[in-house]
């Protein structure tokens, strides 16, 4: 799997307001590469559809009324 990262952004005369919310983005991304390399032979790697990897990642970490129990608690 080939990780590739090509975030840059520059806003003139507001380059720190966002800085928080870039954080948080940032943050959220490496969970779910850290979720995804942990589980790709098992969950992601005979998935040829990007929808499906989200639908897996999305099953394995983020908790509803219908999936109150995953393996991982992103909530």
């Amino acid at each position: 799997m080939e990780i590739t990262s090509t975030y840059s952004v520059r806003l003139h005369n507001f380059n720190r307001v966002f800085d928080d919310t870039f954080e948080v983005y940032r943050n959220v991304v490496d969970y779910f590469i850290k979720l995804m390399t942990t589980h790709w032979e098992s969950y992601f790697a005979n998935l040829s559809q990007s929808n499906d990897c989200i639908r897996s990642a999305v099953s394995l970490s983020v908790r509803t009324i219908k999936r109150p129990m995953t393996t991982y608690n992103f909530c």
